[in-house]
């Protein structure tokens, strides 16, 4: 177990970041924005933590960001995604992420391909109006594939 290698961000030219299952700890470092060219990043299944960094903001190439089966904690932070103007897919499904995703939001208005969180339940973390996957929380992850409004 250890952290995702600060080095890694200094790749400037990287398109694909594909870092699933590995047992990775820790936060997405702030270095990340720094990959501009970044069009796909897999981090799902790590035991990775903390807040959304902002600077995912500046990954406006990006069209796949897989953060699924994580740690990552806080609000959704709309205003973070919203500027990634290439995203296609974004699963934050099985985190401990929470707030809302509004239809007049722009990642709904978008009509995104793929976006997935634990906006299912009684009491779901995520209150989500666009999202095309909806999972119960970590305890209990079934999801469900929602009908498009």
């Amino acid at each position: 177990q250890s952290h995702i290698p600060r080095s890694l961000f200094k790749l400037k030219k990287l398109q694909y970041l594909q870092l699933q299952v590995n047992a990775f700890e820790g936060n997405i470092p702030g270095d990340v924005g720094s990959m501009k060219n970044l069009k796909e990043m897999y981090l799902y299944g790590n035991n990775l933590k903390g807040y959304l960094p902002n600077s995912l903001s500046k990954l406006t190439k990006l069209r796949v960001l897989d953060l699924y089966s994580n740690n990552f904690q806080g609000d959704v932070n709309v205003k973070t995604l919203e500027k990634m103007s290439s995203l296609q897919e974004l699963y934050l499904d099985d985190n401990d992420l929470t707030g809302r995703v509004g239809k007049d939001s722009a990642i709904c208005k978008r009509k995104l391909a793929e976006f997935s969180s634990d906006c299912r339940g009684t009491s779901p973390e995520v209150s989500c109006d666009c999202c095309t996957t909806c999972c119960h929380d970590k305890q209990n992850p079934k999801c469900v594939e929602m009908k498009r409004k």
